[in-house]
């Protein structure tokens, strides 16, 4: 191995399994797992599980479903687990954040959602990262998701988690978007289909269903940043 190759592989640092990218970096891995299963084709070698075997009597295919099972439940089970553990990792780490458990909980079905998101992008060439009591994640497959959203917003928030398209975006856009995050903690789970309601109530009257929308308003007001390029709730 030349110096170069071994200065490149010493800067290789792989995250400690009880720590919360540990925890998100197992979670990523079992995913990949499955998606890999389903993309092969094991899953039709799984009715070994009824008492039938391949029609070739194959013990390897058996042994592929066996494989495909493990993938599917540790995708199901164990992921779901290892994203809660990760979210109350990086919570509990950070004594000053304590007494806000109960809002990190009230919002606690959006901020999964986002971490699934990130843990796509980062499966993707993406990054993430923790600013301001929030968590960040960046480029992989975020910017391809929103050219297919309506609004093709350059930054949205999902309770505690801000994806943005890119570092820059995430730069211009933050103070809004945690103005989201706070109104996340407040709403819960209620809040996305409130904000859904009011942009449809706005859209009907005929005004702007994103910069008239009460939220998008206070979120404007409360930060820096002018109406500009939209971005989601």
């Amino acid at each position: 191995m030349t110096d170069t190759g071994k200065n490149r592989a010493s800067r290789i640092r792989f995250p400690r399994p009880l720590t919360p990218w540990g925890f998100a970096t197992i979670a990523v891995i079992l995913s990949l797992g499955y998606f890999a299963a389903e993309l092969l084709g094991w899953r039709e070698y799984a009715g070994f599980l009824s008492g039938t075997l391949p029609a070739d009597g194959s013990e390897f295919r058996a042994v592929l479903g066996a494989l495909y099972v493990a993938a599917y439940f540790g995708f199901v089970l164990a992921v779901p687990i290892l994203l809660i553990a990760a979210g109350l990792f990086a919570l509990l780490l950070q004594p000053a954040r304590i007494a806000k458990v109960h809002v990190w909980i009230w919002a606690l079905p959006w901020t999964l959602l986002g971490l699934l998101v990130g843990l796509i992008a980062m499966a993707t060439g993406g990054r993430g990262r923790s600013v301001a009591g929030a968590i960040e994640f960046y480029g992989g497959a975020i910017p391809w998701l929103f050219a297919r959203l309506p609004v093709g917003p350059s930054a949205m928030t999902l309770g505690h988690v801000i994806l943005g398209r890119t570092p820059a975006a995430l730069d211009v856009a933050r103070d809004h978007e945690l103005v989201h995050v706070r109104q996340y903690e407040r709403w819960g789970p209620l809040f996305v289909p409130a904000y859904l309601l009011c942009s449809a109530v706005l859209w009907i009257k005929r005004k702007d269903a994103y910069r008239d929308n009460p939220f998008e308003r206070e979120a404007f007001d409360s930060s820096s940043q002018r109406p500009g390029r939209p971005h989601c709730p």
